[in-house]
C-alpha cells in the first residue's frame, strides 16, 4: 500500500522540527504494515509533540545565549546619561593583587516587578591617565525584584592588573537599571594602598 502524498507531505513537514531519521522510520513502518491513514492518525500527534518540544528546547537555549551576549555588550558599553537616577558613592580600599569588596542596596519602589541589570564603566585614574577595563563582579548578577522589594548586591573588583599603581585612586561608575531605565548610579572609588610590610 502506498501512503497518500498529502500524508507523506505531513510527515516530511515535521522533519525540520524533529529527527528526520525517526520520522523516516515511522513512515516506512506505516508503509510496510498498511493502514496508513489510521496509523498516521494515531502516531502523528505524538511525533508532533516530540518535534515541537525539541524545537522549544533549542529556542530556549538560543534565548539564554542571546541574553548573555547582550549583557556582556551592555556591561562594556559607555555609561549613558542617568538623569533622574539616584547617586551613591562607594569607597573601597585594597592592596594590589587583593580583591576590593563592598555592598550596596538596590530597591524597587515601583508598583510592579522589575528586572535589575548592571552596566559598568571603565576604571579611570582620578589624576588622569588611560582608562582600564577591570572586571567588576556583582552578585546576584541579574536579580528580579517584587514591588517594594530590595536586594543587597555584593561587588568585587580584582586588582591584579599590572597597570594598577599603588597610591592611586580609580573611579568606576556602576549604573543600575530597572527594566532598562536608570535607577541608580553608584560611583565606586577604588583606592590602592601599599601592601603591608
Amino acid at each position: 500500500m502506498s501512503t497518500p502524498r498529502s500524508l507523506a507531505g505531513a510527515l516530511q513537514g515535521l522533519a525540520p522540527l524533529g529527527d528526520p531519521a525517526a520520522i523516516a522510520q515511522l513512515f516506512a513502518r506505516i508503509h510496510d504494515q498498511g493502514g496508513a491513514d489510521k496509523a498516521l492518525a494515531e502516531a502523528l500527534p505524538a511525533v508532533a509533540r516530540e518535534a515541537l518540544s525539541a524545537r522549544e528546547a533549542r529556542l530556549r537555549s538560543e534565548a539564554r545565549l542571546t541574553d548573555k551576549v547582550i549583557d556582556e555588550v551592555l556591561a562594556r558599553a559607555p555609561a549613558p546619561p542617568t538623569a533622574g537616577a539616584v547617586q551613591q558613592r562607594l569607597r573601597l580600599r585594597a592592596s594590589p593583587g587583593e580583591p576590593a569588596e563592598g555592598r550596596f542596596v538596590v530597591d524597587n519602589a515601583r508598583a510592579r516587578p522589575a528586572a535589575v541589570r548592571f552596566r559598568c564603566s571603565e576604571a579611570v585614574e582620578a589624576r588622569g591617565g588611560e582608562a582600564l577595563w577591570l572586571p567588576v563582579r556583582l552578585h546576584p548578577p541579574r536579580p528580579e525584584l517584587a514591588p517594594g522589594g530590595e536586594v543587597v548586591v555584593r561587588l568585587r573588583i580584582d586588582t591584579d592588573d599590572p597597570a594598577l599603581r599603588p597610591g592611586q585612586r580609580y573611579d568606576i561608575d556602576v549604573d543600575v537599571l530597572l527594566d532598562g531605565e536608570p535607577a541608580l548610579r553608584l560611583a565606586v572609588e577604588l583606592s590602592l594602598v601599599e601592601p603591608a610590610p
